[in-house]
């Protein structure tokens, strides 16, 4: 039987991604980032939404979600997990679509938040996915960046 071959963030970050934010870190940083005025955001590497589940919390309450990612697996598992953490959310308040990060298919100005989590360090040109991120972004808009240190991986316990 052939093993999958798992995707980059897999391999590297599987299930100790979920360890990265404690909540009174990000509620910390919600509040330093003014999350409770946004009503809007993109999540751009989306994968399965782990990082836009984590801070939509925090934006207004409804707000508009848009998630993009390459792998369509992923975008078929992100609304499922999105709507298990959110089973309240109307399903017309957020949507998951397969789209590469340096070719956008918004318009400028539509979103309050543009986020992305382990993206930038899988990309061979990551200025074309920020100019991107910074063009969709509503003036005075927020981009939010968080990328892993790799370094913290060879310090993990070997079996986990």
């Amino acid at each position: 039987m052939m093993k999958k071959k798992l995707k980059h963030s897999e391999a590297f970050f599987g299930k100790y991604r979920d360890l990265w934010w404690n909540h009174d870190f990000l509620e910390l940083m919600a509040k330093r980032w003014n999350l409770s005025d946004a009503s809007s955001i993109a999540d751009i590497g989306c994968g399965t939404g782990h990082w836009s589940r984590l801070i939509y919390q925090f934006l207004k309450p409804n707000s508009k979600l848009v998630g993009i990612d390459l792998e369509q697996e992923y975008i078929k598992k992100a609304p499922i997990e999105f709507h298990r953490a959110y089973p309240k959310i109307s399903k017309n308040s957020y949507s998951f679509i397969i789209g590469d990060a340096v070719h956008l298919p918004f318009q400028s100005h539509s979103f309050d938040v543009v986020t992305c989590q382990t993206l930038l360090i899988h990309l061979k040109n990551p200025e074309i996915a920020l100019k991107e991120m910074i063009r969709i972004a509503k003036p005075g808009g927020l981009i939010i960046c968080a990328e892993p240190n790799n370094i913290f991986e060879g310090l993990l316990p070997k079996n986990r």
